[in-house]
């Protein structure tokens, strides 16, 4: 899986041209040969994930299998209490293995 980091809700706006372009490039780069299926590319962002929805779409480069893209909310605001609190790096943790669960 590759990951990468937004600093804004894209849920809120449209996403635009230019990270969609970066996240496909991601997809083609870090894409294993066949028969291996396509490395999955998630952009995390900062947003309500109880109201916001994960967006999940393809790309279909010529000649390869189709990569997936899912945008996903996540809440920096919790994360960012759990690493605060005493004992809250389990929280953290557990937090972010939800962020990077398989999809």
């Amino acid at each position: 899986m590759v990951l990468d980091t937004k600093y804004r809700d894209l849920a809120a706006k449209e996403i635009g041209d230019g990270i969609l372009y970066q996240l496909s490039i991601y997809g083609v780069a870090f894409c294993p040969a066949e028969p291996a299926p396509p490395v999955p590319v998630v952009a995390l962002y900062p947003g309500d994930a109880s109201r916001a929805e994960e967006t999940a779409v393809e790309l279909c480069a010529p000649g390869r299998r189709p990569i997936p893209i899912y945008l996903r909310p996540v809440e920096w605001v919790e994360a960012s209490r759990a690493v605060r609190s005493a004992g809250g790096r389990s929280r953290a943790v557990a937090l972010a293995e939800g962020w990077i669960r398989a999809t």
